[in-house]
């Protein structure tokens, strides 16, 4: 659970999540290219402008509802602040600018409600969170790198490393390759095992779509 008051994790917002470009107006191409809007029926958004957010704001607000709805099917998750070109006060680098940072809250829950929230923020893999009390504030990286380039991961499964080690690695290389556009113009993703052997699991021509993988 996430008490009232504590982050995860426990850094600064932008030292996890990355500072801003720059604040994204409406009349930008930046804002349709970087940002989408949230149509999640079982979301009550506060303001139209709540709706707008990063595609990885996004996916993680659609993972985040589906455990809430399993959870609390009496309570409803309202987005009270995402994407705005608004000036905030005292706060020229806010990731809102860029619609990379949530701030919602359970209705009709309680201050006990919001520590399991914050909690499932984390495993609905927001990159960092913070509790308020009666309201969640949730961030995340930039949506993706846009730089082409071939990458590769070596996989350890030798006997030494043990499952635990092993479920460490797959969760480093799912959550590296969510940073990439992977197709066969922007970045390839490989694949190496090795124990006693070594096996090529996937080679930079296999797949082309992060789902394939």
């Amino acid at each position: 659970l996430l008490y009232s008051g504590q982050r995860w994790p426990d850094n600064d917002e932008r030292d996890v999540c990355r500072p801003i470009r720059d604040r994204i107006p409406r009349t930008s191409p930046r804002f349709s290219s970087e940002l989408q809007r949230s149509q999640n029926s079982r979301v009550s958004y506060q303001y139209d402008s709540c709706r707008y957010m990063s595609s990885r704001c996004a996916s993680r607000l659609d993972t985040l509802v589906d455990m809430v709805s399993y959870r609390w099917s009496y309570y409803r998750l309202q987005v009270r602040q995402a994407w705005t070109d608004q000036p905030i006060q005292g706060q020229n680098q806010s990731l809102h600018y860029e619609g990379r940072s949530l701030l919602f809250t359970l209705l009709g829950g309680s201050s006990s409600n919001h520590r399991l929230l914050a909690a499932l923020c984390i495993e609905a893999g927001f990159d960092w969170v913070q509790n308020f009390g009666t309201t969640i504030r949730a961030s995340v990286i930039p949506s993706s790198c846009n730089t082409p380039l071939d990458l590769a991961f070596v996989l350890d499964s030798s006997g030494s490393v043990g499952s635990y080690h092993f479920r460490t690695q797959l969760t480093f290389i799912n959550n590296m390759v969510d940073f990439f556009d992977v197709s066969l113009s922007d970045t390839r993703v490989a694949l190496v095992r090795f124990a006693t052997k070594v096996n090529l699991l996937s080679s930079l021509t296999q797949h082309y779509t992060k789902s394939s993988l």
